[in-house]
């Protein structure tokens, strides 16, 4: 990542560094008031010139005014790389659990998962079953140590499935009463050996399909596909294994592999599993937010910027200032696309799109306004403009705007806001 120097400006009087030089990059280890928020390190500084004694630097869960909550437990990886459950209202720390690494804030809206017993696959209403001439696949619960870290695996041994457009052997759920809309069908899946071959698919009628095939190594993996189901009441069959009636399967071999973790939820993309029993469950979202009033913020003139990453999908909002009345100045995406913006009384001030930022992959954007005009940049990228005057803005919002409906599902790592307009040359500096 490159940061802008700012070691040819002058101390101000009672400045201090954080300790942390990502920290001291995202906020200018001499600039004299704003907000810094660093997820990946967790460390965060706050600096008011016009107060020294409500300077803070420290871990980002004491932060004075930054307040979190989600009203259910959520999963995430945890440093260990074990996939663990955390309590109500405490903000996940995601890792990536290959190499462990710090990925910074996970945060998403709310999921219900409709697919029961996601970590018991062949209890009832899930079946194994046969199609044609083929045998039905051997389903043994609590049979592997699962993602995390239960023996939750269910092994399934799968028959060799012929060329035939009669034969098939699946394990798989009904699910009924579904509304027109778009639902992700996920779960995890690794090889006895590896190489193994296996289909993910789900239908309505046995006729049209939609699937994916999967292939396995020894290691947990999740798989997804997705489904656009245009009507309400509809009946899918989700299933895991090979059905030749779908014309776009072919023949796999006998094979052993596990399952685990399914999950039914609307929506274009998977996000962290929801534990289900016996009944479906409910993944509140998670809201992160910061009065302004709460450091040193500037409505006339100020800088905001933000590093995340997330999953493909519709529009989510990144970073947010906000006051009632329609009044926003915020960092956004809409599926690939970053967008920065501002609402005056619900009017635009300002709309500027960069270039797409693939899924999971990190973008880093950010803009400033002051002096009848404002910057933006996405990626490095510069665009610049005039606009009237900006209103008070009383609310930080992260990971969401103001009204529910924009959570983001991803990854917010760093943010930082700035209590002055910084020059150009290091708004681009800093995204890029």
């Amino acid at each position: 990542m490159s940061y802008v120097s700012f070691a040819d400006r002058a101390a101000p009087i009672g400045l201090f560094g954080s300790g942390n030089a990502a920290i001291d990059a995202l906020l200018g280890p001499l600039e004299p008031s704003g907000l810094g928020v660093d997820f990946v390190a967790d460390k965060a500084i706050r600096r008011w010139a016009a107060d020294p004694q409500a300077q803070f630097v420290g871990p980002v869960g004491s932060l004075p005014g930054l307040t979190f909550s989600r009203a259910s437990t959520a999963m995430r990886w945890s440093a260990t790389g074990v996939y663990e459950s955390v309590a109500n209202n405490t903000l996940r720390i995601d890792h990536n659990p290959q190499t462990l690494q710090r990925l910074g804030a996970l945060i998403e809206p709310a999921r219900t998962n409709l697919a029961v017993y996601s970590c018991a696959i062949g209890t009832a209403p899930w079946g194994a079953t046969a199609i044609g001439t083929v045998a039905a696949p051997v389903v043994t619960l609590n049979n592997a140590s699962a993602p995390d870290a239960t023996t939750t695996g269910t092994r399934i041994v799968m028959p060799a499935v012929p060329a035939s457009a009669a034969n098939g052997s699946r394990v798989g759920i009904s699910i009924s009463g579904l509304n027109a809309g778009t639902y992700t069908f996920s779960a995890w899946l690794k090889g006895s050996t590896g190489g193994e071959s296996v289909y993910m698919s789900a239908t309505t009628n046995a006729v049209n399909y939609v699937r994916r095939l999967c292939i396995l190594t020894t290691g947990w993996q999740r798989f997804d596909v997705t489904v656009s189901n245009p009507s309400n009441g509809a009946t899918y069959y989700f299933q895991i294994g090979t059905d030749l009636r779908d014309a776009s399967q072919t023949a796999t071999a006998a094979q052993t592999f596990y399952a685990w973790g399914a999950q039914l939820e609307a929506g274009a993309e998977a996000t962290s599993l929801v534990i289900t029993g016996a009944t479906t469950a409910t993944r509140a979202s998670d809201t992160a937010q910061m009065q302004t009033s709460a450091f040193a913020f500037n409505s006339t003139a100020g800088t905001a910027f933000v590093e995340c990453s997330r999953v493909s999908g519709g529009g989510v909002a990144a970073l947010v200032l906000a006051s009632p009345g329609g009044n926003r100045i915020g960092l956004s995406r809409d599926g690939a696309t970053p967008i920065a913006y501002a609402n005056i009384s619900n009017v635009d001030g300002w709309r500027v799109n960069g270039a797409a930022v693939a899924s999971g992959a990190t973008g880093r954007s950010a803009h400033s306004w002051g002096g009848g005009s404002y910057s933006v940049s996405h990626g490095g990228a510069l665009v610049t403009g005039t606009l009237a005057a900006v209103p008070s803005l009383s609310t930080l919002w992260i990971g969401r705007a103001d009204s529910d409906g924009y959570t983001f599902n991803g990854h917010i790592r760093r943010l930082s806001v700035i209590s002055r307009k910084i020059p150009n040359v290091e708004l681009q500096a800093l995204t890029s």
